[in-house]
This record gives structure tokens, C-alpha cells and sequence, in this order.
């Protein structure tokens, strides 16, 4: 046997040897015994939403049960005409239908008073469409905060559901509630607004075309004078206040309301000739009600909204006159001295007074049209798209009033400081 060969069967023992002392190394090393996966527990186990038939929340709030019916929700409540918030109740469905829970806590006995479970903070009965369900107890919020403990009716385990889930049913459930007390209207509708006290009509407003830039819908005053409305008034108060006005309680009409009370009455008219009629007041406590005649439902409310309480002037917002430059084709200015008529074309001058007229600002408004004071300007208004002119006339007092009467119906009293820069631009002394 050659040298060669003699040291390659030595160097294949050496590596056997070593594989083989490894390999006994390996085997009689300890080892943790295979830990089973952890078992996912669910509540419920649905495909999809649609298998669920209802969904009942009981908390301190109150009880409410929510049905879905094809594709509506529909809400079983003792407040009178009031349905579901849809996209509050489908919310809701979506969370619970495959609903899952921690592994049950060995040892622990829902009836241990740790758990909050003998009176749980919240009740949840889950029904499917088969018929079948699940009613739940939640309790106590764990010490890391992170989950709640909760057990089945009737059940011996206690399990536990992610904190994350305590809007669906430990909030107040009129979160499930279309509460609006001005349900279903949408502005875009909306060509009419009538309010009125026991005086008669304290103002009213119409729709008058569009921008042809914004697509926004004009409105103007009509009554007590016709002016044009601005449009921030109508959309960040008018229309919101449609949107978001919320009942805090509701009753049937049936139930009868002292009608001594009344103080404001408003008409909405929409596209369609449909009209909604509302009756408010105000009760000894300083609380509001609103009577929804189209519907005979009573809704209580913290504050009337300020469009239902305001006058011209408040609706104006405080400014006699708020002009889209790009609707209207020409303004004119009367004196003794004469006429002078500026249109878009004179863009320096149109801009100057634009911006004169816009820094008018309303004091007081007169009832009815009054002649005290000395004329000295006239000014017309023309208007785009068939709309109405405003004419306004200016008489200056004693005491360094200037009263306005609009269109021969009203008149605003305002400081002649803020009128002074318009007889300027009249005689071209600005």
C-alpha cells in the first residue's frame, strides 16, 4: 500500500468519526418538546355580512336592535321616525360577523367579580340568518389595556376581545341613529327658504341659477329686500346646519306639544314642489324643540340653528352686499350731478368698487322702508341670467347714519363712514 493511499484512509476515518460524534452530540442534547399552534376561538363564523340576520347592543345607553333587510338596516327603537345610520350599522356588521376571540384563560371563572362580568358593561346578541347566534357579556378592561374580558351567556370560560371593538358596544348606540332633524334633504334640492314669527315673514330666500364657474347655487333675499345672498352663507350655514343638526331626544307628534310656545315657523321648498314645515320653541329649561310637521315627530335640540333664529341682516351676514363679480354686467351710480355706469371692461375701476361695496356693513335693519334723511346716491345692481336688480338708495342723516332702502321693501341702517368711498367713486373724486 502506497503512502498516498494510507493517508487518505486516515484522513476518511478522521471525517467519519467526526460526523459520527456529531451526529451522537445532536441526539443527546435536550430538547423543548413541539409546541401545538394556538387555537383561534371565534364568536361568530360567517362568510360574509350578509349572514347576519340581526345585531342587538345593550349598554348603559340603552338597548338597540339592528335588522339587515336586503339592503337596508333598519333600526328597532322607541324614538318615532328615526332610522338607521347605515354606514354606522354596516360598520358594526362588518366587525362582527367572523368575530374572534383569545383563548380562553385557564382557571378563570366568569363569576369572579375581577372580571366584570356578574354585571357586564355591555350585551351582545349576534343572529345569523340560519337562525342561529351567539349572545355575549362584555366586562372589565384587562390590566394592560389592551383587550376586554367577555364570556358567553351562560358559559364557564372567560375569553377576551381586542379593545379596539369597544366603539361598537360600549358607546352610546344613538351612534347606530340617523339622529338629523332635518333627514333626507339634500341641498342640492333645496330653491327655497322661508322663515317666519309671529310677525309674519322675517325673511326668505330663493334659488337663482348657478355659477357657470363652481356649478354653486345662487340664492337671493327676496323678502324683507332682495339682495344676494353669500354663498358661505348658504353652505357653511344653511346647508350644514341641514346636514348636521342632530335630535337629542324624539317623540311622536301623537304625544301632543303646547303649541303656546311657538316662536319660529320655516318652510323648505325642493325641486319637485314638495314642502317640509317645521314649528320650533323653546321650553322653560332654555331647551329647543323642533315640531317636524311633514313627518309628526317631536325633536328636542341643545340650540336652534342660527338660520332658523336670524334675521335679513343675520342671513347677509353682516354685509349689505356680497357680489360674484361674475354675475353681475354692470353697476350704476346716481348723484345730483349725474350718472356714471361701470362695467367689467373698466377693470380698474370696477375692481376699486367692488371692493368699496364690499365693505358695507349692516347695523340694524329698519321695518319697512323709511325717508328720513337727505339723498345722496343711487346705485343699480344689474344682474346676469335674468335676475332680479337691486336697487339701493342711500340717505344720509344727522348723525352720520346712512340709511339704505333696498328695492323700495327695506331699509338697513349703516355707518356713513363705510358709504362715503361709494359717493367718491360716483363723482370721481376717489
Amino acid at each position: 500500500m502506497t503512502g498516498k493511499r494510507k493517508t487518505d484512509l486516515v484522513l476518511l476515518g478522521i471525517t467519519f468519526l467526526f460526523l459520527a460524534g456529531t451526529y451522537l452530540l445532536y441526539k443527546s442534547m435536550p430538547r423543548e418538546p413541539a409546541q401545538e399552534p394556538a387555537r383561534v376561538y371565534y364568536l361568530t363564523a360567517c362568510e360574509d355580512p350578509s349572514q347576519l340576520l340581526a345585531v342587538q347592543v345593550s349598554n348603559a345607553s340603552g338597548t338597540l336592535t339592528m335588522v339587515h333587510d336586503r339592503d337596508m338596516y333598519i333600526t328597532d327603537t322607541s324614538m318615532p321616525g328615526i332610522r338607521a345610520d347605515e354606514a354606522a350599522v354596516q360598520e358594526l356588521f362588518e366587525a362582527v360577523y367572523r368575530l374572534r376571540a383569545g383563548e380562553p384563560i385557564e382557571g378563570a371563572d366568569p363569576k369572579d367579580s375581577q372580571f366584570g362580568l356578574t354585571s357586564p358593561a355591555a350585551t351582545v346578541l349576534i343572529e345569523n340568518t340560519d337562525e342561529s347566534g351567539i349572545q355575549f357579556l362584555v366586562g372589565n378592561l384587562t390590566p394592560d389595556g389592551q383587550s376586554y374580558y367577555i364570556c358567553t351567556a351562560g358559559g364557564g370560560e372567560v375569553y377576551t376581545l381586542p379593545a379596539r371593538l369597544r366603539e361598537f358596544f360600549l358607546e352610546d348606540i344613538r351612534r347606530y341613529l340617523d339622529l338629523r332633524v332635518f333627514d333626507g334633504i339634500d341641498a342640492s334640492d333645496v330653491i327655497g327658504i322661508c322663515v317666519l314669527d309671529e310677525d309674519g315673514v322675517r325673511y326668505e330666500l330663493e334659488a337663482e341659477g348657478s355659477s357657470d364657474v363652481t356649478g354653486a347655487r345662487y340664492f337671493t333675499l327676496t323678502q324683507p329686500a332682495v339682495l344676494p345672498v353669500p354663498l358661505s352663507a348658504m353652505n357653511s350655514g344653511i346647508f350644514a346646519s341641514l346636514e348636521e343638526t342632530e335630535a337629542l331626544d324624539v317623540q311622536s307628534a301623537a304625544d301632543g306639544m303646547d303649541e303656546a310656545g311657538s316662536r319660529t315657523e320655516a318652510v323648505i321648498r325642493l325641486d319637485g314642489g314638495e314642502e317640509l314645515r317645521y314649528r320650533a320653541g323653546q321650553d322653560e329649561d332654555g331647551s329647543w324643540w323642533i315640531w317636524d310637521l311633514s313627518n309628526e315627530r317631536i325633536l328636542k335640540v341643545e340650540q336652534l340653528p342660527d338660520w332658523m333664529k336670524a334675521d335679513a341682516a343675520g342671513i347677509l351676514g353682516g354685509k349689505l352686499l356680497s357680489l360674484d363679480a361674475a354675475a353681475v354686467s354692470q353697476i350704476d351710480l346716481t348723484t345730483e350731478e349725474g350718472s356714471t355706469g361701470f362695467t367689467p371692461d373698466e377693470a380698474d375701476s370696477w375692481t376699486r368698487l367692488l371692493e368699496k361695496l364690499d365693505h358695507i356693513t349692516i347695523e340694524a335693519l329698519q321695518n319697512g322702508r323709511t325717508d328720513t334723511g337727505e339723498e345722496v346716491l343711487r346705485c343699480t345692481i344689474h344682474r346676469k341670467g335674468g335676475r332680479a336688480d337691486t336697487k339701493l338708495v342711500f340717505l344720509k342723516t344727522e348723525n352720520r347714519k346712512c340709511i339704505i332702502c333696498v328695492n323700495t321693501r327695506a331699509a338697513f341702517t349703516c355707518a356713513l363712514s363705510s358709504v362715503d368711498p361709494i359717493i367718491s367713486e360716483s363723482t370721481g373724486t376717489s
